[in-house]
Formats: C-alpha cells, structure tokens, sequence
C-alpha cells in the first residue's frame, strides 16, 4: 500500500505512470517491532504527503486531463 501511495503522488508531481520505485508488492522486511514501526510510519509519511498534494489541487487542476493517460484524453 505504502508503494502505491508514493507512486501516486510521484504521478501527480508530474512523473511518468509505471510501477512503484520499491516494486508492485515489494518484500517486507524481517519482523521485528522496529521494522513494523518503521513500515508504518512510512506508510503514514506517504499518505500525509498524498493528502498535502490534494489539499493544494485547485478545481481547475482536478478537472485537467493528463497525456498519456488511459481514459484520460481531451474531449
């Protein structure tokens, strides 16, 4: 989840579709607490980012059409 979240927000910067830099389903790493608490806090870290970027759309932005895009082409 944590990977989608920053390759969304690595898309809405502007950058080309594809799959996320760590892999669609990258391994975690051993369990330990300290591996849970550093997993969750990047999946927080990238969903506060998310909503940052979205929090500073304009209308106008969320109505653009991105080239490029699936089903994303201008009328």
């Amino acid at each position: 989840m944590t990977a989608w979240r920053e390759e969304v927000l690595q898309r809405l910067q502007g950058g080309a579709p594809g799959d996320p830099a760590a892999g669609d389903w990258p391994r975690p790493e051993a369990p330990s607490p300290e591996a849970w608490r550093a997993a969750v806090d990047r999946w927080r870290a990238a969903g506060d980012a998310l909503r940052g970027h979205l929090d500073g759309l304009t209308d106008d932005d969320l109505d653009r059409r991105l080239p490029g895009y699936p089903g994303c082409q201008a009328p």
